[in-house]
Formats: structure tokens, sequence, C-alpha cells
């Protein structure tokens, strides 16, 4: 299983290094990106850099190598990756009206993951994520939504395009009566103005490619030859008068043609930046809203590295809520926008009867503090377990860890934890826990 994974993170890393050259990025490439994709499998696996994970927006595919410290000390990677199977399979096939009446089913994710447990045996585990309420949606957002479609209802090039619509329609109309001047006594055929006619008219991109020219002047040279040596093919010859009337309408079509695209790339570039300037605003104000996220999944065993000989150690249901400090939900504060509180509780069924556990409930919160790409975190976990016997004996342990995430990259995040873990019972020293995890959001369009 380790191998399955290795191949899919490097081809899926490799696409998306592929996309990312910069003469292929679009629009589309602006998304959103401001929670660390927290795997489901790595919680499952319990080598997550937080215990008390972060509900954060959905990736559609997210891999993730992580690196935790095992009860001897011994420092030991984990690999992992998550899709979100229905946003795939609906952009695959171009269903939209089906995405949209299934939102429900596009926050539904599913991880695998595996870790290297001791010398000789493999660890695995497979989970499952819904996310019913997620406010950092930008697709989700009405104010957004609103704002763009305002955006574009007013902008000016939206009436230029209707003005310059008009003018192809006037101008292809000229070309028409041209035609039908050409032999007063014997008017052209219909086939025969439609095939004349289609080198003035199609969309301007189609026009550039036909004649191969970004310059204006080269541009009505090589129509003037292509329409001429057209009209050659009809025996239709012209005089003076003629030749300088069809020398007016190429200059109009050229001058149209490149109108057509200074206008084009004028809306683009300025709808880009507003873009990246909403997304900006939008990261800011909402990288901390309200999230809902439920998990549950199950962890395995392979003392042979097989995946024949897996065995269930355990299986695990847990959910968290993430979202401003209470009472500031609606402020404009700078610690209502530079802070998350996360809390989340946890059950835990072990299988395995060579455990000393046969469950164990714990629940906990996490405090950050800092931006939408960089922030400082503040955990702390409360976990009693019941132990395997004939008596009721129970554990009891409080974790703690301080440390941060911050983004190197779009869709790359690194994270850094160290703290201790105390037993409520006996005199056992408090056990230091470091931990540190890279994680990659392969996908990243259609978020914004």
């Amino acid at each position: 299983m380790k191998k399955i994974i290795l191949i899919c993170i490097g081809i899926l890393a490799g696409a998306s290094l592929y996309a990312q050259n910069p003469d292929s990025i679009t629009i589309d490439d602006y998304y959103v990106d401001f929670s660390v994709p927290d795997i489901t499998a790595f919680s499952i696996l319990d080598i997550n850099s937080n215990d008390v994970v972060r509900p954060g927006n959905v990736k559609e595919l997210a891999v993730g190598i992580q690196n935790y410290v095992d009860q001897d000390g011994n420092l030991k990677p984990g690999l992992a990756m998550e899709i979100a199977p229905y946003r795939i399979l609906a952009k695959a096939l171009k269903v939209r009206s089906f995405w949209e009446k299934n939102k429900s089913l596009k926050n539904l994710q599913i991880s695998i993951g595996t870790a290297q447990g001791d010398s000789s045996n493999l660890l695995a585990a497979w989970g499952i994520n819904w996310t019913p309420i997620d406010r950092t949606d930008p697709v989700a957002n009405i104010a957004l939504q609103n704002f763009f479609a305002d955006y574009l209802a007013n902008k000016d090039s939206i009436a230029n395009q209707m003005s310059l619509a008009g003018q192809r329609n006037k101008h292809l109309q000229s070309v028409n009566q041209f035609l039908n001047s050409l032999t007063p006594t014997s008017r052209l055929s219909s086939q025969t103005k439609v095939a004349i006619l289609q080198y003035f008219g199609g969309g301007y991109r189609s026009r550039l490619l036909r004649y191969d020219s970004t310059d204006n002047q080269l541009y009505a040279l090589v129509m003037k030859d292509t329409v001429l040596q057209k009209l050659g093919t009809f025996n239709i010859n012209l005089d003076s008068a003629q030749s300088n009337a069809l020398s007016m309408l190429i200059v109009q079509n050229a001058k149209l043609t490149f109108t057509e695209q200074a206008e084009e790339e004028e809306f683009a570039e300025n709808f880009s930046e507003e873009l990246k300037r909403q997304k900006k605003i939008f990261i800011e104000e909402n990288w901390n809203r309200l999230v809902i996220q439920l998990k549950a999944g199950s962890k395995y065993n392979s003392a042979e590295n097989t995946i024949k000989d897996l065995s269930l150690l355990n299986w695990r249901i847990f959910g968290g809520i993430a979202g401003r400090i209470p009472g500031l939900a609606n402020s404009n504060s700078t610690l209502a926008k530079s802070s998350q509180v996360i809390y989340q509780a946890s059950y835990i069924n072990y299988k395995d009867k060579s455990m000393p556990l046969k469950w164990e409930f714990s629940t906990g919160g996490r405090l950050l503090l800092g931006k939408a790409d960089k922030r400082l975190s503040a955990e702390f976990l409360y976990s009693q377990a019941t132990i395997n016997g004939e008596t009721t004996d129970k554990s009891e342990y409080i974790r703690y860890t301080i440390g941060g995430e911050m983004k190197i990259n779009e869709g790359l995040w690194l994270e850094l934890a160290v703290g201790g873990q105390k037993f409520l019972q006996g005199n056992d020293d408090t056990r230091v826990v470091p931990q540190f995890g890279l994680k990659y959001a392969i996908q990243k369009k259609s978020r914004f």
C-alpha cells in the first residue's frame, strides 16, 4: 500500500508542477487556500502534527508527508492522500446541475494512509470526512457571488461588446452590399457570397488565426490578397473603384478585429486583478469562519507489510468545530480577524485484544493566532481510556503543544509543534512530544 501511495503522489505532484507552467496559468489558478489539508487518515493513524485537527476548506485532492515520534522516541514517516470524489467526478462529467442539487456530497472526502510501525510492521488506515457546514467556501458565499454579478453587469466593456457586435453586423451588411454591386446584371449566388463573406466574419480569434498576423497593416495586406484570390476563383475582376471599396472594407475589418482583441485583453486583465484583490479580502475576512466536520475511519496493522495480512486495530469517530472566538463572529476587530478557536471530541474502540485498552474518549481545544497564511498554535487535550482486564481501571492523560503552521507556497503547508504528555496517575515523567509535517494540496482549481 505504501508503494501505491508513493506512485500516486509522484504522478500527481508531477502533473501539478507541469500545470503551474507560467504560460498555462489562468484565472482558475487564483484559488483560495488558507487551511492545511488535515488528511483524515493521519488522524486515524494517530500521527497528526496536532491531536485537535483543524476543520478547513475541502481539497479536491491532497497528499501528505507526516513525520512522527513513536513511543520509543524514534522518528517515523507517514504517507497519505485524500480526495473529494464527487467534486472530481462532477467536474469530469460536467454535471453542474447534479452538483447544485447535491451540495452535501461535494464536501465528502475519502483518504488512505500508511505509517511505519515497529521495525517489522506497517500501519494502514482509511477515513471519511464530511463537512456539512463551511463558511470559508467562496463558491457558496452569496456576498461574493453578488459582488461579481454586479461587477460584470456594470462593467463598461460589456456595453462596448454590445456596441462592437452592432458594428460587426453593420460591417457584414456593407460587405454584402459590396458583393451585390460587383455583377449588377447577374447577382452572385448565395453560395458564392457566403464563401466570400466567411473571410470577413467569424470571431476575432479565428480571423487573426486565418491571416496569421498580430499587426494591423500586415493583417489587412494578407486579408486583401486572400479575398482577391477567392474572387479570382469566381472569375470576378475589380475595377479601380471596386478595389478601393474593398480596401476600405478590409481596413474596417482589421480595425474591428484588433479593437475586439484589445477590449477582451483589457477586460481579462482588469477582471484578473479584481479577482486577486477580492481573493485577498475574502481570505483576510473569512479564513477563521465557522466550519463543522465529522470524521470516521479504521486503523490496521500488517505484520508482513502486505495487504493480505491486515488486521483491524481500532475504529474511530470524531468531529470538530472551528470558528471565531465566541462573541466576535461579526466583529471587525484585529483579534476577531486574527484568531480562531477549535473544539474536538473523539471516540476510539479498540478491537485488537493484545492492546491494553478497550476504548478511549478524548476532548480538546486549540487556539490559532495569526493570519490566513501563517499562525501560531496552542493546543490542549484530555483523554480517558478503559484498560482491558477484569477491573475497570482507567488511564487518563493530558497533552499540550505549541507550534505553528505556515504556507510555503500555493497548496504547500508546513506544520511544526512541540509539547508534552502527562499521565494523571502514577509518577511517570512528562513526555516530550515533537511533531512536524509537510502537506500538499494537489488539486487547486475551481476554488475561487
